[in-house]
Formats: C-alpha cells, structure tokens, sequence
C-alpha cells in the first residue's frame, strides 16, 4: 500500500512537470509566431530566444530586450549603453516559462560583478539560470536572463 502511494505520487509530480514543459507549440500558443530572427515578443519590446532539442523539450532560452544582439567591432562603440529590460518584468517571465515549483531544488547559487554589471547563477536540479543585471549607478535594469536545462522535463 505504502510503495503504490509511493509511486502513484512520483508519477503525478512527473506528468504535472511534463505538463507544464515548454514546448515550441506552447511557446507559440502562449507568445504567437516568432520573428524573422525566430525570437518570440514576449512584452512590448522584450524577447524570447529559444532552443528546443529533437523531441521538442527545451534545451537553454534566454529572455533579452528587443535591441540585445550581440554587437562587436566598430558598432560597439555606437552602443556604448544597451538597452535593459524591468527586473521585476524579467522574473515574470521567468516565472511563466518555467514556474520555481517546477526547476527542483536549489542546489548552488553565486554572483559576479564585473565593473557595472552582475551575473546572478542558480544552479537547480532540473536548470540553471544566469542574471545578467546593470548596477543602479547606471540607471539599472535586467540585461538578460538564460536558462539552461540540466536534465529534459
């Protein structure tokens, strides 16, 4: 009796974090089509960069505003101050993507700082996530956040 409440339990918990995997369906269902870039707009001018493996589980996403691509050589100097996005709106959709009762338990977490920027890292058992914020010397804000799945959902 004790064992099949046992496992009748794991394998709710298992389908219930299934359910709410992120799939490309239901980042497209959620977000709508992605760009010609195939970032999803996610609010108004913040996106979503995501890669899913074979059998549609996620694989890594990161959360950017709109302007974030990469920029090097001369252009770099152009945007000397990129954009950042709402810390508070960052977390949200975070949240949405994959909610704190579905990333396992928080095994190691630490912070950077490198000049005006830090890096917030959360290691949990089923992700990582990396922060990425601007000081508030600098007028603050979220540079981007990346997910990083350890194990499929």
């Amino acid at each position: 009796m004790k064992n099949s409440l046992s496992i009748s339990v794991l394998l709710l918990l298992s389908l219930s974090i299934l359910a709410l995997a992120q799939t490309p369906a239901t980042v497209r269902e959620r977000y709508g089509p992605p760009d010609e870039k195939g970032r999803y707009a996610v609010r108004d001018g913040i996106t979503l960069e995501a890669t899913f493996g074979p059998e549609g589980y996620p694989l890594a996403m990161s959360i950017k505003p709109i302007d974030s691509s990469p920029v090097t050589g001369a252009a770099r100097k152009v945007r000397a101050n990129p954009k950042t996005m709402d810390k508070n709106a960052a977390l949200e959709i975070l949240e949405e993507l994959v909610p704190s009762n579905t990333r396992g338990k928080e095994t190691a977490s630490f912070s950077e700082s490198h000049g005006c920027t830090s890096i917030h890292h959360k290691t949990h058992e089923r992700i990582i996530i990396s922060i990425v914020n601007r000081c508030e010397a600098q007028g603050g804000g979220t540079y981007a956040v990346h997910i990083q799945w350890r194990q499929r959902p």
